[in-house]
């Protein structure tokens, strides 16, 4: 194979006596070539191996080194030392996973460079000609071979790249890795390694930015020079502070600052959202030269009003040439204010370094009033959505904040979960209000920035707000006449008025399962909706948009065009019973008064208003197209009977025609 294939893990590819599926791929290789192997899935969990001519496993990978994703990519960098044949077994890391993938071979020239012994200073160059991994991040290996149980110390340093060293088996395991254990904190430093079989191993020079290059020094079993100063940097005096994100272990910031990264990764700036309660993780580095005698003290962090720093200091010994570092120190900022702040280690006699640290903070507006977490904005009775507008402080940070707003409002019959999202510059707003457009949301609303590393989120809440009444019947208009008063029958009456989209009653509230106030009004069987308790709309029986629950205009709209729809439908009844019955039909009532009122209504108007509620009969009649189809009314036809007493009016369960003519001889 060759470049990049498409490929599937199905219960008909090969499979390990594990249970893992797998499909096998054949390249050629030869030494002097640096061969990188990756494959992708967003279905499963990769799992990659390199086999030889002789299908001996040479290596295999999970997980590319230094991922944070899920674990959905593997990668193997190989460097053939014969010539020949070699298989990739694609498969997962657990079994019976199936799905598609990506796999992606390169081949580039990378010659090896063989170290004379293990005592050796050698002098290199990262470029762009070297061979890059993946991630973006050049390569030059080296190899040496050894004895069972000698020990190795590999620096490595450069004045052109963040520096990081790796030293792999003969089968490309990684055996250690350093990224800043020299003292300079852009140097790298793996010491007293104690080879653990004789044979052949590799050394990879790279760095932890993607397209580091430039100069450096490497040395085998001597004392690191560097490439900086050409001054022996173990008898320089220093103290570093330098911090990290909680979790990441030793990945620690650079020289230029509190620049937090994973290993491999590029430097993400050191960012935390006000009131956030995560922890920063920092270690200082003390370093003394040539004394006669050790070093004790101790060393102390401070922080401005609002970091949390715990412990406040740490007891050290330190010995002639050598250092030592003093750590966990936790660094909270959970009570600051957005801004700049500068965390500082002292140790007297030493002096002091610092490491700044950047509290940021999401400001959300409607119009020119803050909404602080919690809080409750609203849809206004015109309707529109509240006009949000939301920014990164402080202000002027430089490059781009991700925003997402995801708005839920999950009740019975309803699953709403809404995402917006949009990248700005930093030192800009987001005018969320815009993004809106013409829908309608509501619910609880969680607002999320990202910016450098830092993730801050806002939870809000959005209700609604009614309609005037007038503004109401005018929307509604008088079409069909009668659909002021199912408007009013159907949203009902609370705090003494109607046309409802929203309830009047109840708690006002954050929880809006439990504090229903200026929530969507629902009907008791939690299945209707707003001013006109939408339900099953025609023609296929879809339920409530969003913009229906959330915005009154749009509720009234399909409330009035489930009535007009109604309105054709209910002569297509009369004519299929008179397909049915030809020589028995006769023409309905030509009027219908329910009981107890004054309202005559045609046979056509009484069932189309019916129907609005649910229909009382439903019959299997002639479709006229050859075949059979359900119509629905609420007259029923007994072809038996004699003239004049073939049709019956059958009211449904709710009594529905007489109760919306009462709502409308008495609004």
């Amino acid at each position: 194979m060759g470049g990049q294939v498409s490929g599937t893990l199905t219960n008909s590819s090969s499979q390990w006596s594990t249970g893992q599926f797998f499909n096998a791929y054949r390249f050629e290789a030869s030494p002097g070539q640096a061969v990188s192997i990756e494959m992708r899935s967003e279905q499963f969990n990769t799992y990659l191996w390199l086999l030889n001519h002789e299908g001996r496993v040479i290596t295999v990978n999970d997980d590319r080194r230094g991922q944070t994703t899920n674990g959905f990519t593997s990668e193997i960098i190989f460097f053939p030392p014969i010539s020949g044949t070699y298989f990739i077994g694609a498969s997962s890391s657990d079994p019976m996973e199936m799905g598609e993938y990506e796999l992606i071979l390169k081949t580039t020239h990378q010659p090896t460079q063989e170290a004379e012994g293990l005592f050796e200073t050698v002098f290199g160059s990262l470029e762009a000609s070297d061979f890059q991994f993946s991630t973006g991040q050049y390569l030059d290996v080296y190899t040496l071979e050894g004895e069972i149980g000698e020990s190795v110390t590999i620096g490595l340093s450069s004045s052109g790249f963040d520096s990081y060293l790796r030293i792999l088996d003969s089968a490309g395991n990684v055996l250690r890795e350093d990224d800043d254990s020299g003292v300079e904190n852009d140097d790298a430093l793996i010491e007293n390694f104690v080879l653990p079989e004789s044979g052949h191993y590799s050394v990879w020079v790279s760095s932890v930015f993607a397209g580091g290059t430039g100069d450096y020094v490497l040395s085998l079993n001597e004392p690191l020079r560097s490439s900086r100063s050409g001054l022996d940097i173990r008898t320089e005096e220093s103290l570093k502070l330098v911090l990290s994100n909680k979790g990441m272990g030793e990945d620690f910031a650079d020289q230029g600052g509190i620049l937090v990264r994973g290993k491999g990764q590029p430097f993400a700036n050191a960012n935390r959202c006000k009131g956030s309660t995560d922890a920063y993780t920092a270690k200082v580095k003390i370093c003394i030269g040539d004394r006669e005698e050790s070093l004790s003290g101790t060393v102390s962090l401070s922080g401005p009003s609002g970091i949390v720093i715990s412990p406040g200091s740490m007891s050290f010994t330190v010995s002639p040439n050598s250092c030592v570092t003093k750590s966990p120190f936790s660094i909270t900022s959970a009570s600051a204010s957005a801004g700049v702040k500068s965390i500082t280690a002292t140790v007297t006699g030493l002096g002091s370094d610092s490491e700044d640290l950047n509290v940021v903070d999401v400001e959300l507006k409607k119009g020119g009033t803050v909404v602080n977490e919690d809080d409750i904005v609203y849809i206004t009775d015109t309707p529109a959505m509240p006009q949000l507008k939301a920014k990164i402080k402080p202000d002027a940070l430089s490059g781009n904040a991700d925003w997402m707003l995801n708005i839920e409002f999950k009740r019975p019959n309803r699953n709403d979960d809404d995402t917006l999202s949009k990248t700005v510059s930093a030192a800009s707003e987001w005018n969320i209000s815009q993004d809106f457009g013409n829908h309608f949301y509501g619910g609880k609303a969680t607002l999320t920035a990202k910016y450098n590393g830092a993730e801050c989120k806002r939870i809000f809440h959005i209700r609604g707000t009614n309609p005037s009444e007038n503004a109401a019947t005018t929307e509604i208009g008088n079409s069909p006449w009668y659909a002021k008063a199912i408007a009013r029958h159907e949203s009902g009456t609370q705090q003494n008025r109607t046309y409802l989209q929203f309830n009047e009653v109840g708690s006002l509230g954050t929880n809006y399962l439990t504090n229903i106030k200026h929530t969507p009004n629902r009907s008791s069987d939690q299945k209707g909706w707003g001013i006109y308790q939408l339900t099953k709309i025609p023609p296929n029986g879809r339920s409530p948009s969003r913009d229906e629950v959330w915005g009154w205009k749009a509720n009234i709209s399909t409330g009035k065009a489930v009535m007009n729809s109604n309105v054709n439908e209910a002569p297509s009844y009369f004519a299929a019973i008179q397909r049915k019955y030809p020589a028995q039909y006769e023409a309905p009532p030509a009027t219908y008064t329910p009981p107890g009122t004054n309202t005559q209504l045609t046979y056509l108007e009484a069932a189309a208003l019916q129907m609005f509620n649910g229909s009382s009969v439903v019959e299997l009649l002639p479709n006229g197209q050859g075949g059979n189809s359900n119509y629905r009314s609420c007259w029923k036809f007994y072809p038996n009977n004699p003239s004049g007493q073939k049709w019956e009016f059958v009211a449904n369960q709710n009594d529905y025609v007489k109760k919306i003519i009462e709502e409308h001889e008495n609004p």
